[in-house]
């Protein structure tokens, strides 16, 4: 995260959010280094926990979060009145999809979103028989899916974020991986793996280039979403910087000539 904002920063690829940076010349510092010992060695003891992990998104949080910009059509840049927050846009929506489809599995209410035209997927022998053996945790998942012969299903509805323009491509690649780790690893909770795959395919990308509202509305989401300083897969999804960190960031504390 700190790399893509020191390049972004240097290379003036911030959004438009927040309009257009002049350059000017500063004396040459890895900026990374310099965040990191910041994270590292002057954050208070209580704090230091908070900022590596994201906890102004947990439930306890009523501080209003304003958007600031989109960094390289990966990052998006917030603040509030501590400071700023720097998150991993496909991690925080992957966690937030995850939330809702593990809330409809329990409730048994599937998020399903009907295809205009169904599908019709020939996926191979070991994908046929993951899907006949497991047709249960797929209907539950939120797919409308029915057996056409051979190695072929007809494909009516899939979980909702799976309704693009590439459904097919994502559903066969998803099916494709989630049978290669069915395979390799013996999964026994095949459920927990199907849950975990479409959270992710049906997520925000990494580079997808997201309006204001969306921003704002994903940063609303998170607010609302239980585990959010982290995806499904334990990577961070956010990072903070207080307004004190940066000042030290910026030698404007501690800094003598």
């Amino acid at each position: 995260v700190l790399n893509t904002v020191k390049h972004a920063l240097e290379a003036n690829m911030l959004s438009p959010v927040i309009g257009d940076f002049k350059r000017f010349d500063a004396p040459k510092m890895d900026s990374s280094d310099v965040v990191r010992d910041i994270l590292i060695n002057n954050f208070d003891h209580e704090r230091k926990s908070d900022v590596l992990n994201g906890r102004l998104f947990d439930d306890s949080s009523t501080q209003q979060i304003r958007v600031i910009a989109q960094v390289a059509n990966s990052y998006i840049i917030a603040e509030n009145d501590e400071g700023l927050i720097l998150i991993d846009q496909h991690a925080a929506h992957e966690r937030v999809r995850y939330e809702r489809l593990m809330e409809s599995l329990q409730k048994e209410e599937a998020l399903s979103q009907p295809l205009l035209i169904p599908l019709k997927l020939d996926l191979g022998a070991d994908s046929y028989r993951l899907i006949k053996e497991n047709m249960e945790d797929f209907i539950l998942m939120g797919f409308e899916i029915e057996d056409f012969g051979g190695s072929t299903f007809i494909l009516r509805s899939v979980p909702a974020g799976l309704d693009k323009k590439d459904t097919e491509k994502i559903i066969k690649e998803m099916i494709a991986d989630i049978t290669k780790e069915w395979k390799e690893n013996h999964v026994k909770n095949l459920r927990e793996v199907l849950l975990t795959y479409t959270a992710c395919r049906g997520a925000v990308k990494f580079g997808d280039k997201l309006s204001l509202i969306e921003m704002e509305s994903l940063l609303k989401d998170m607010q609302k979403t239980k585990n959010s300083s982290h995806c499904p897969h334990g990577r961070p999804s956010t990072i903070n910087l207080t307004f004190s960190n940066l000042d030290v960031l910026f030698k404007r504390k501690n800094f003598k000539l």
